[in-house]
């Protein structure tokens, strides 16, 4: 899927605020894919005598409001249903679908037991749990909590976060379990010395239909901003993008 919607988005150009002097390309993207986006628009801009700010940021508290008036260029993020048709419904913005992931990913470190085990929803229940929201919203239930609790399961939630890094380093450093609906993020974790990540049979994915809705990535962007003064820096997102699939 990622792949696919390459060529939508290449007539995608990247927008920013302007100042006398310096561009800022605001960018809103989860912390896991900042890293490997920066490295490649850093790379782009060094080669260009453009001034430019770069600013990545994890989330806006109104993303809608940001976009409209110039101050989020881009973002690359998870969105829900609701939210698309909203950011859709103005002719300003351009929504692009960027992944779709209909799988779930269970995420620990080499050396937890459960890799021991038959892997299961309910041997993963009997693990102590962190739980990961890509959406930036901790208050928002996992879907594989909203199940335990449905099915009397005793689940022990010992962590939830929006951070990549915290989850990485109670994975890393205990017993805990993740589970993930995102390829980007399964991934990126997966490069991470010591984790191991593998997908979860579909026969177990399927115990959580109606709990969860396939996690969808989107880049959103303002059609009627003044475009950057950086050739070609749209190419290093695209070029990151790539690297994903």
């Amino acid at each position: 899927m990622v792949c696919a919607a390459i060529d939508k988005i290449e007539s995608t150009g990247l927008r920013c605020n302007n100042s006398e002097s310096r561009s800022e390309v605001v960018i809103i993207t989860p912390d896991f894919m900042a890293q490997g986006l920066l490295s490649y628009l850093e790379r782009f801009t060094s080669m260009q005598s453009s001034q430019c700010t770069i600013v990545l940021k994890s989330n806006s508290s109104d993303l809608y409001g940001d976009m409209l008036s110039g101050r989020v260029c881009m973002a690359l993020g998870y969105l829900d249903e609701e939210s698309v048709s909203f950011f859709r419904s103005n002719k300003s913005l351009k929504v692009e679908l960027i992944d779709c992931c209909e799988e779930a990913y269970l995420i620990a470190s080499e050396v937890n037991p459960i890799w021991q085990d038959r892997l299961s929803i309910e041997s993963i229940a009997d693990r102590p749990f962190a739980s990961i929201n890509h959406n930036g919203d901790c208050k928002v239930r996992e879907p594989f909590e909203m199940y335990c609790n449905n099915k009397g399961l005793d689940l022990n939630v010992k962590l939830k976060t929006n951070s990549a890094d915290c989850l990485l380093g109670i994975i890393s450093n205990t017993y805990t379990v993740s589970i993930s609906h995102s390829t980007f993020f399964a991934k990126f974790m997966s490069k991470h010395e010591g984790i191991r990540v593998k997908a979860i049979p579909p026969e177990q994915v399927d115990k959580l239909s109606g709990f969860t809705q396939f996690s969808k990535c989107y880049l959103v962007s303002n059609n009627e901003m003044k475009a950057i003064p950086i050739n070609n820096i749209d190419d290093g997102v695209l070029m990151y993008l790539k690297g994903l699939c």
